[in-house]
C-alpha cells in the first residue's frame, strides 16, 4: 500500500512537472509567434520605405544634366514613422540598423553635397556675369593709369571666381557621385536584409529547447562553418 502511495505521487508529480512544462512551452511559442508576426510586418514596412526612397535615387532623376539644370530636387530621408520600426528589427538583424544608420549618414551628405553645388553654379553664373559685363565696358579715353589697373584687377578678379566657383563644383559633382552610389549600395543591401526578416518562415512548435532537440538528433552545426554576419567589405565593396 505505501509503495503504491508512493508511486502514485511520483506519477502526479511527472504528470504536473509534464503539463507545466508543455503549457510553458506552448506559451513560449505563442510569443515567438507574435514576434516573428511583428518583426515580418516592421520590414515590410521598412522596406517600403526604403524603396520609396530608392525610386528618388534612380539614374532617371540623379544625372549630370538634371542636377546642372536645377531640376534634381534634395533627397528623401527616411520617414519619421520607420525610426521606431528600424529599433524593432533590431533583435531580427542588427545589420539592418547599421545600414539605416549609414543610409541616413549618406543620404545627408548627399544633400548638403547638392545645395553646395546648386549654390557654387549660382555664383559662378554671376561671376560670368560680372565678367562679361567688365569685358564689354570700355575704359574712357580720360582714363588714368590707376583707373586702368583698378579695371584690369578687377576684370581678373572676376574671371578668377569663375574658375575658383568652376572647379568647386566639379569637386561637388565627384562628392554626389560618390555619395549616391553608396547610398544605393546601402539600399541594395537593406533590399536583401529585409528581405530575409519578411520572407522568413514562422518558427515551428518544440515541445524542448531547440539546442536539446538538434542535440538529440545530431543537428549541431559548427559554429566555426557558419558565416560571421555583417556587410563584407562595406557598403561599396
Amino acid at each position: 500500500m505505501a509503495d503504491f502511495s508512493w508511486l502514485q505521487w511520483l506519477g502526479n508529480g511527472l504528470f504536473a512537472a509534464g503539463g507545466w512544462w508543455f503549457g510553458f512551452r506552448t506559451a513560449l511559442h505563442r510569443f515567438e509567434l507574435d514576434r516573428h508576426r511583428a518583426e515580418r510586418n516592421a520590414a515590410r514596412a521598412l522596406r517600403a520605405d526604403v524603396a520609396r526612397i530608392d525610386r528618388a535615387l534612380t539614374p532617371r532623376a540623379w544625372n549630370l544634366a538634371s542636377i546642372v539644370s536645377g531640376r534634381t530636387t534634395e533627397p528623401p530621408t527616411l520617414h519619421r514613422w520607420s525610426e521606431p520600426i528600424v529599433q524593432q528589427l533590431a533583435a531580427a538583424d542588427p545589420d539592418i540598423v547599421a545600414l539605416c544608420m549609414d543610409l541616413d549618414r549618406e543620404l545627408h551628405n548627399l544633400a548638403i553635397a547638392l545645395q553646395t553645388f546648386h549654390q557654387a553654379r549660382d555664383q559662378r553664373e554671376a561671376a560670368l556675369e560680372t565678367a562679361k559685363i567688365l569685358r564689354a565696358k570700355e575704359p574712357p579715353e580720360d582714363a588714368t593709369a590707376i583707373e586702368l589697373m583698378r579695371a584690369g584687377g578687377d576684370l581678373v578678379n572676376a574671371e578668377s571666381n569663375v574658375e575658383r566657383w568652376s572647379e568647386l563644383m566639379n569637386n561637388e559633382l565627384k562628392m554626389l557621385e560618390r555619395h549616391h552610389a553608396a547610398a544605393r549600395g546601402c539600399i541594395t543591401i537593406l533590399f536583401e536584409r529585409l528581405d530575409v526578416v519578411a520572407d522568413a518562415p514562422a518558427p515551428s512548435f518544440v515541445p524542448v529547447p531547440r539546442e536539446m532537440h538538434a542535440q538529440s538528433w545530431g543537428q549541431v552545426e559548427n559554429p566555426q562553418s557558419l558565416p560571421e554576419r555583417g556587410i563584407a567589405g562595406g557598403i561599396l565593396g
